[in-house]
């Protein structure tokens, strides 16, 4: 996820100063791991908080929020990554209630085969939006050239995804920066 994170980033040419991270697995550390490379000011938030300070342990660098804090201040920051589970469902609604974003922020949801509540929120707002396609493109990308040694056919393999996604009757959305 690292690589693919990294390189959607550049595609859509976020230089974050501030950064909110909503989830506390796997891909939120990964995430927060290249947000704080980049050296931007990483906030966190996690409907568990034991989990968001669990993640705390492993990593160190970035601030836990209170919930409560969500509707007033998630509109601040420079980019928005939801790294939860929340839309991975039809009808799932927003990781949290409260969140608000304003244009000229980026907000990336790393979930890939649909568009998500938090995206139309972000879109309607005015946000740079990205769904979890680019990190998944470029992820494989990034597995194909570490396996083979060659360097990958970029525009071959996001092809592949629109005909995939497309064949399963879903509608593959990405940045127009990609």
């Amino acid at each position: 996820d690292l690589e693919g994170f990294r390189e959607t980033l550049a595609r859509i040419k976020a230089a974050p100063k501030t950064a909110l991270v909503l989830g506390a697995g796997g891909t939120a550390l990964v995430v927060i791991k290249e947000l704080l490379r980049q050296k931007a000011a990483v906030h966190l938030w996690n409907r568990t908080a034991d989990r968001a300070k669990a993640l705390g342990d492993r990593v160190n660098g970035f601030e836990v929020l209170d919930g409560s804090e969500i509707g007033r201040v998630s509109s601040t920051f420079d980019v928005v990554v939801n790294a939860t589970s929340v839309g991975l469902k039809e009808g799932d609604g927003l990781p949290h209630p409260d969140l608000r974003f304003r244009r000229g922020q980026i907000v990336v949801d790393v979930i890939y085969h649909r568009e998500t509540q938090l995206m139309k929120l972000a879109r309607a707002a005015g946000a740079t939006v990205s769904g979890g396609l680019p990190m998944l493109l470029f992820q494989g990308a990034a597995s194909f050239r570490i396996w083979t040694g060659a360097e990958p056919n970029v525009s071959a393999m996001k092809q592949a995804l629109d005909d995939a996604l497309t064949k399963k009757g879903m509608t593959p959305i990405w940045p127009s920066d990609i």
